[in-house]
């Protein structure tokens, strides 16, 4: 077995990261009853840690598969964050910033889902 590129301990550290502020954030939709918007978003919230833990694993085993959790964790990710404007009723004004987090989020997930696909050792 080859040396792990340093690279990869970032992205797996980056999303180990990610997992944990997730599920950190589920307890405080699911304590709010009053509101469905809260519950989507701790649905949610889920779903993007378990992709993120995914994440780590698939980067760990050097998975082919790695890439794509990458991808959907982006996407998931990127369409909670527009759709919390809505959710939480939010107002107008925080679509800007939103919208902004959204594509941060994608361009992390571009980054990742490149490097792990092009880096040494990478499964094809």
């Amino acid at each position: 077995m080859t040396r792990r590129p340093a690279g990869h301990w970032v992205v797996m550290g980056l999303f180990a990261a990610v997992g944990i502020n997730a599920m950190v954030e589920v307890p405080d939709g699911l304590g709010d009853q009053s509101s469905s918007g809260m519950l989507i978003v701790a649905a949610l919230q889920t779903v993007t840690a378990v992709l993120a833990f995914l994440t780590v694993r698939a980067v760990w085993i050097r998975a082919a598969w790695s890439t794509l959790v990458i991808t959907l964790w982006g996407a998931v990710s990127a369409v909670m964050i527009v759709l919390l404007e809505s959710l939480l009723e939010l107002g107008r004004d925080a679509r800007g910033g939103l919208i902004t987090g959204a594509l941060v989020i994608l361009a992390v997930a571009a980054c990742s889902a490149w490097y792990v696909r092009r880096s040494p050792g990478a499964s094809r």
